[in-house]
Formats: C-alpha cells, sequence, structure tokens
C-alpha cells in the first residue's frame, strides 16, 4: 500500500519512519517480482468506499436517534 500511495497518489513519507516502510515495501514488491499498476487496489478501494459509506449512515442514524431521543422522555 506504500507505495501505491506514492506512486498513484503522491502521497510522500513525512518522517524517517514513513521513508524507511515505503523502502521496504518497494524492494519487498522487487523481490517478489511484482509490478505495482494503478488497478491493483481497486478492490481494496471499492472496500474503502463501502466502509466509509456504512460509517456515515451509522453516524447518521446516531444521530437522529440521540436528537429524537428527548421525544421519547
Amino acid at each position: 500500500m506504500a507505495e501505491y500511495l506514492f506512486k498513484f497518489r503522491d502521497i510522500k513519507p513525512y518522517d524517517q519512519v514513513g521513508d524507511q516502510v515505503l523502502r521496504r515495501a518497494i524492494n519487498i514488491n522487487r523481490e517478489e517480482g511484482i509490478e505495482l499498476e494503478a488497478s491493483d487496489v481497486a478492490f481494496g478501494e471499492a472496500a474503502l468506499s463501502y466502509i466509509c459509506k456504512t460509517q456515515v449512515k451509522a453516524t447518521t442514524l446516531n444521530r437522529r436517534s440521540l436528537s429524537l431521543g428527548h421525544l421519547a422522555a
């Protein structure tokens, strides 16, 4: 994921640990013969999109429940 974010989303590490994580990810992919393509994380992006949508719905429902809670009292 670190290599994908760097190559395709232009997200750069902001500290030494981030640099190390990125270098390690690139080295592991190279050792495994993996050439990362932009579409390689489509599944992960779809999953994140689903999770975000689900969280927004849950938050909205919780807010509605809280705002209607005073009516039951």
